[in-house]
Order: C-alpha cells, then structure tokens, then sequence
C-alpha cells in the first residue's frame, strides 16, 4: 500500500488529479473522523495529526496530502476560499465564501440552507416556509434542538411587528381558562357545580396562544415573536380543552384534590 501513495507523490503529477486525489483520501478520511474536508488542510501542517493518529493507512493518507500541498502550493490556495468555520453549536458549521451552513448528521456534515444564524449560546435560527404562504416563519431552537420563539416575516423580509396580525397569519388560537376551576385532576373530575358556574361567566384569558400542534406562547412585545411557553397545561389527549372556534380555546382549571 506504501508504494501506491509514494507513485502518487510523482513530481509531474498533474494538478487536476492531484485534486482528484486529494478529494478520494479526504472523503475516507472524513467518513473516519467526521471532518470537514477544509480541516485537513490545516490538520496536516501540524504534527499533532501524526501524534495522535496510530492508524498506518490513516498515516500515510495524511502524508500524501501534505506532501501534495507542499509541492503544489496552490492547490491549498484554492481551497482556502472554501474554508468551514466553528460556530457556538458543534453540530453545525458555516462555509464562510457561500455564506451557508452545514450542519452533521449520521457522521457526515450536510447542507442545511434552512439555518440562517447561528447565536452566542448555541442557538440557531432556521427560516421555515410553507406552501400556500406568502410568509416565513423564522424559528429559534436551542442547541439541543428545542423550539424556543417564532417570528414571522413578509416576503419583503420585515418583521411583523404587530401581535393581532402575526396571531392571524400564524393560525394561532388565544387560550381562555374556565374562572372556576373543578375539583380534582385531569380526567378525573365530574364536578358539577364548577361546570354550571362556569357556564354563566365568561372564561378569563390567560395571555398565550395555541398552535396547530396545541403548543403554547406568549407574544413578547419587544422582540416582536412568539416565545415558547414553559407551561404545559394540556392533556395526553387534550381532554382539558373546549375549541370554542378557530379563534378560541378554553381550558378546563384544576383544583388538584377531591
């Protein structure tokens, strides 16, 4: 195996396969090691990758790319235009000259033009859009992948920055909450009197909004978006709420004892 790599390393090789054969070693390589092709043009000028490799095959594919770099210079200027920087998220990195990131999955690091930003703390932002709308939803997760805030944007990329509107456009439902609650818990209450009371008395509203997926925010004013509700109020089947319309959800309150 040792004599096909030093045939390559033939200084009249030609720079076309050279490249040829940096792509097929830096594939191997990258499906060993879960790299970014960009990295091992920085990986092999530095011995730490001979220290801290004990694999011979491994070995000498990095060598023939160092060695390939060190006589072909311009090989690695070519690439270093196309370079993937860190972000806060390990899990994803941006290619700086297409100004688009990639993000892992299964070992291998994948084109994700839906991530528009990656923030401080690992968060990262993805533009969503739908069929059959005009609008983006521009949705912030955190680093461990949970949804933290929606905003909503118009196909001239300004925010909607007004609450009744975005409430429209995203199909969202204001959660009212019945004014006397029933005794005991959730699917184990026939209280009878709190459901004649609550029949007289207009339901109180509670400040959040219902998703179609029956997941709750608040509207935060400032940073004009949807923040994803920490409470979780509804039921394994949703039993605890009335869809008064498609404008309207009431749920059913809990005393929590008999």
């Amino acid at each position: 195996m040792a004599n096909v790599y030093y045939k390559i390393l033939n200084r009249n090789i030609n720079t076309n396969y050279a490249e040829r054969v940096i792509t097929d070693i830096q594939s191997e390589l990258r499906n060993s090691a879960g790299m970014l092709k960009e990295d091992l043009f920085d990986v092999t000028k530095s011995m730490k990758i001979y220290r801290s490799t004990s694999d011979t095959d491994s070995l000498l594919k990095y060598y023939v790319i160092s060695q390939l770099l060190k006589n072909m210079p311009e090989l690695e200027k070519k690439n270093v235009s196309n370079r993937y920087a860190l972000t806060m998220n390990k899990n994803i990195r941006k290619n700086v000259n297409e100004n688009k990131y990639y993000r892992l999955s299964d070992g291998n690091w994948i084109l994700a033009e839906d991530i528009v930003a990656v923030n401080n703390d690992g968060s990262y932002v993805r533009d969503e859009k739908k069929n059959n709308y005009s609008f983006i939803f521009r949705k912030t997760y955190s680093f461990d992948d949970k949804l933290i805030k929606i905003q909503l944007l118009l196909p001239n990329g300004k925010i909607v920055n007004n609450e009744l509107q975005a409430v429209e456009l995203a199909g969202m439902r204001k959660e009212f909450a019945h004014r006397y609650k029933y005794s005991g818990y959730s699917g184990n209450s026939s209280d009878i009197i709190a459901a004649l009371l609550n029949r007289f008395v207009s339901p109180i509203e509670t400040g959040l909004y219902m998703d179609r997926h029956y997941n709750l925010y608040s509207w935060n004013q400032r940073e004009k978006c949807f923040i994803k509700s920490d409470k979780d109020f509804k039921s394994p089947l949703l039993t605890d709420y009335i869809f008064d319309s498609c404008k309207k959800v009431i749920r059913k309150e809990y005393t929590g004892t008999k």
